[in-house]
């Protein structure tokens, strides 16, 4: 697995900057950890490619009492190099979880670039962060909501479908490229009985290709139609698959929740 690409600049340029925008900019005292997301996550990066990061932050109880919650998303440069930052609070992020959205997948795939060291007034916080990089954590945020999870690369490719009646190409194959990544996330999952491996998938999966061909390659609208049918038809397998293998479906997602709500409610103390 080759490592994340930040050039032009570093690592630790990248967090800095990033830090400095949360906490001056978006006057936001308390972040939690910050994770690279998006293409240069996947390896999918060309020269031209922003930076997304992820922040995870530590939310005023009273603001939640009255359904204030953290989220929000912000574009900004460094040194003329852009980076798309989408900020949640745990409480976001505890329904991202529950909604079996992919993204978490892929965000905890790598240890985050940066975490708090206020270990004083943050270490639940940090103990779930570490939490949901291990392999126990990674099964317990799968099994919250397998089914959804298993769906949602159907999901995608609708919204490929969309694009492509507005004639938005090079969008629709980015859809049906990220459905395709998701949709091996899910086959591996249920062959597996565990978390997916990221790491494996973004390497060698039908997606990479499909990703690989926007640009000077790029689908053309004619042959868009055929890779939605090969898509559609995984997305219809692997959904009864995870039916019939899943048959404690319910319990298990129960289980889950119940843990990962505890462990949530300590970590936003």
């Amino acid at each position: 697995m080759k490592e994340i690409d930040f050039y032009p600049i570093t690592k630790e340029e990248l967090v800095r900057k990033a830090l400095a925008y949360v906490k001056d900019k978006l006057k936001i005292d308390n972040p939690i950890a910050i994770y690279i997301s998006g293409s240069r996550l996947r390896r999918w990066n060309t020269e031209k490619s922003d930076f997304d990061l992820f922040a995870i932050v530590k939310e005023d109880p009273e603001k939640i009492l009255y359904g204030k919650f953290t989220s929000q998303e912000k574009h900004f440069n460094i040194d003329k190099i852009g980076v798309d930052l989408n900020i949640k609070g745990f409480s976001l992020l505890y329904k991202m979880i529950i909604n079996g959205d992919p993204n978490v997948i892929e965000l905890f795939s790598e240890k985050p670039l940066w975490t708090s060291e206020d270990l004083y007034r943050n270490e639940q916080s940090l103990n779930l962060i570490k939490w949901l990089n291990e392999p126990q954590g990674h099964d317990t945020v799968l099994q919250a909501n397998f089914i959804r999870f298993v769906k949602a690369g159907a999901g995608m490719i609708k919204s490929a479908k969309k694009k492509l009646q507005h004639h938005k190409t090079i969008r629709a194959s980015k859809d049906l490229a990220t459905a395709a990544l998701w949709l091996d996330y899910a086959d591996e999952a249920i062959v597996n009985e565990s978390f997916p491996n990221p790491e494996y998938q973004m390497n060698v999966s039908e997606a990479y290709t499909l990703r690989r061909r926007i640009g000077d390659n790029a689908l053309t609208e004619e042959e868009i139609p055929q890779e939605i049918r090969l898509l559609e038809e995984k997305a219809t397998i692997l959904k009864e698959k995870a039916y019939a293998k899943n048959v404690d479906y319910d319990e298990q997602s129960r289980q889950s929740r119940a843990i990962l709500s505890a462990k949530f409610v300590r970590a936003m103390g």
